[in-house]
């Protein structure tokens, strides 16, 4: 038996046993560390949960999940606990490994004055149960002092600064304590007779005559974190960026943090410069491609290799391209889009793009964006489509595929929507 420090001086030191696993030879032997010697009745909820703790640890889940059943319901209970795919050979190593936890418990982990709490039973695992069901009953007056003994404790860490530590959570989170059992805490933290009182009083009007500390260990007793994750809101609120800490944007939209998000400033021209022209705006900066590429309006997954292929949505707000080189008269403008997940990802900038559909017809694409990652070639079917840079509507283009098929559909648009998420400029 090894001793080593704790910060659990008012509880004793913890001390280390060995428990065989899978076997019995010194290749199967653990370490296992009781939080200490358990030497008042007050303090078993924080022991048993730190010792639950440790068996899930050392043994596994279904060790752990064994021992709690059955201090709860009972052997039947927990043998039905245990999963259906373990077989029997598997079934009998947990049940052996949890009766050598409880032989090693009650032999070195109580103090020798409450040796006299452990009942006569065929069983260690049923001897645990059966002081664990019976000897841990408190009147109102008792519970009073328990109330009052851990309320000191509390206050002891929070004048040393220790409120939010680790064992101070595990003091709240072992005990179970209630909202009204904590306000009491907070208030009455000594054993002057009026708090006393006060305390009786409240349970008198319970009904409560007697409380019984097993009724606190559930199916959940030490299995839950000791600093729980975040709610999630139940109303949407301006976060702002956690990296600037700035309220106008987010942090994925962060200029600090994503430096090539920032849109590149014009430059302005010197006073002293001779080829200044005010009578002229200076135009965008335009790139185009060597010759206008033409596209053919298909379905996705068409088997036909010769032809660029398009999806037709009425989701999508913004038509899209994968190749750059399908663009003429390109804009450089670097732009933030997102899809309908709230995923965004940035464009480039956009240009036009000149196609002829099934039927033959030629139609241009005015603006449309460039998005290297983009899942497919989009055609925005609610945006404006031109025909000679004259707008018309939608419903008078019968955009068809090579074997006559209308892309403007709802049935296409389902087929559509599976292949790609629905883009709109970020903030629209």
């Amino acid at each position: 038996m090894h001793l080593s420090d704790t910060d659990f001086p008012s509880f004793g030191k913890p001390f280390t046993e060995h428990v065989y696993k899978d076997g019995n030879t010194i290749s199967c032997r653990r370490k296992f560390t009781f939080p200490f010697k358990l030497e008042h009745r007050y303090d078993y909820l924080l022991w048993l949960h730190g010792v639950l703790r440790e068996v899930r640890r050392v043994l596994g889940p279904d060790e752990f999940n064994y021992i709690l059943r059955y201090l709860i319901d009972g052997e039947d209970a927990a043998k039905e606990s245990l999963p259906k795919e373990h077989d029997s050979e598997k079934i009998s190593w947990i049940i052996h490994h949890c009766d050598q936890v409880a032989r090693e418990l009650l032999f070195s982990g109580l103090s020798e004055r409450l040796h006299s709490i452990i009942p006569c039973c065929s069983s260690d695992m049923e001897k645990w149960r059966q002081m664990h069901q019976r000897s841990f009953k408190f009147r109102v007056s008792q519970f009073v002092e328990y109330i009052c003994k851990w309320a000191d404790k509390l206050a002891i860490d929070a004048w040393k600064g220790k409120s939010n530590s680790w064992e101070t959570m595990s003091c709240l989170d072992a005990n179970s304590f209630t909202k009204e059992e904590l306000y009491f805490m907070m208030f009455f933290n000594s054993h002057e007779n009026v708090q006393e009182t006060t305390i009786k009083e409240y349970f008198k009007n319970l009904g409560v005559e007697e409380i019984n500390l097993a009724d606190r260990v559930t199916t959940s007793f030490a299995s839950n974190k000791m600093y729980p994750d975040a709610l999630t809101a139940t109303c949407k609120y301006n976060e702002g960026c956690t990296h600037c800490w700035k309220k106008s944007h987010g942090e994925e939209d962060c200029w600090v943090k994503y430096p090539h998000l920032r849109p590149r400033p014009v430059s302005k021209r010197k006073a002293n410069d001779e080829s200044r022209n005010c009578s002229k705006r200076q135009k965008k900066s335009k790139t185009s491609s060597p010759e206008k590429q033409t596209f053919d309006v298909d379905l996705a997954g068409s088997k036909c290799r010769s032809k660029i292929t398009f999806v037709w949505s009425t989701r999508s707000t913004r038509h899209v391209v994968k190749d750059r080189n399908l663009l003429y008269d390109f804009v450089k403008n670097r732009q933030v889009l997102k899809d309908f997940f709230g995923n965004k990802t940035v464009s480039e900038g956009y240009g036009k793009l000149s196609g002829i559909a099934a039927n033959g017809q030629r139609i241009v694409l005015e603006k449309v964006f460039y998005l290297k990652n983009a899942p497919a070639n989009i055609i925005a079917g609610n945006q404006p489509i031109a025909k000679f840079a004259h707008s018309f509507s939608q419903k008078d283009l019968a955009l068809t595929d090579e074997k006559g098929r209308r892309l403007n559909t709802l049935e296409s648009d389902r087929i559509a929507l599976q292949l790609h998420s629905c883009l709109q400029v970020a903030g629209a």
